[in-house]
């Protein structure tokens, strides 16, 4: 019996996943329909890896991969599962974050569908932010929980005036030294200096605006961190 799907219009790794699924059930021949050649590739690339033949043939810009067992013995592979995956970023590459972010998205979601899951994801830096969930809601969460002390406060005018100098005084001192006991909130003072930094949107509201209520009896100091995320940040 001879199996069908219609893929087209489905971006890759789609079409790959679904031909999987089906390969994976026994169904066998099979035919898939896609419109672009680079799902072609990646289909016959599929194959020639399950030691299935794959026929293409075309008409009118719809693409037909038909498989079919080749009758060759599979070659003998590393025992599935054999390897783990690093994570040090949520994003994919060096250029747009956002497109970088989606693409790490997609990159995850194919290899859970792939044969060959990882025995282990480990996630550090930046990277911790994907088993956290969406990044938007932590940073509302952790922005909005966050309690800025009398003590706190001053460390937020001493790092901004230095950092706001910077951009009308040139100096070589780019460099900010953080310190204190443990326990005493180095790490989540620098998490929330990076978020009013990098001054990402929040549900369509900057994240700076985020901290205008926690310096309403400041107001002065609120417009010297507002002032230091006017130039654009990247925070790792």
């Amino acid at each position: 019996m001879a199996h069908y799907i219609d893929a087209m219009g489905k971006a890759c790794p789609q079409p790959v996943i679904l031909a999987k699924q089906a390969l994976d059930a026994g169904q066998v021949p099979l035919t898939i329909d896609v419109d672009n050649p680079t799902a072609v590739e990646n289909l016959k690339r599929m194959a020639a890896s399950r030691g299935i033949e794959a026929q293409v043939s075309e008409a009118g810009g719809r693409y037909s991969v038909t498989f079919q067992q080749s009758g060759q013995a599979a070659q003998a592979q590393a025992p599935k599962g054999a390897y783990g995956v690093f994570i040090g970023k949520d994003w994919v590459g060096d250029g747009d974050t956002t497109l970088g972010g989606n693409l790490m998205k997609m990159f995850l979601y194919t290899l859970s569908q792939s044969e060959d899951v990882p025995a282990a994801l480990l996630f550090m830096n930046g990277g911790v932010k994907l088993p956290a969930g969406d990044a938007a809601d932590v940073i509302e969460q952790e922005v909005r929980e966050y309690v800025i002390t009398k003590e706190l406060k001053k460390h937020f005018i001493s790092f901004f005036n230095y950092y706001s100098d910077a951009f009308d005084k040139p100096t070589a001192d780019i460099g900010v030294w953080i310190s204190g006991f443990f326990g005493s909130g180095k790490s989540h003072f620098l998490k929330m200096l990076s978020y009013i930094l990098e001054n990402k949107s929040i549900g369509g509201v900057p994240t700076v605006e985020k901290f205008r209520e926690k310096f309403a009896d400041d107001p002065a100091t609120f417009m010297l961190i507002d002032h230091a995320t006017r130039g654009k940040t990247e925070t790792i």
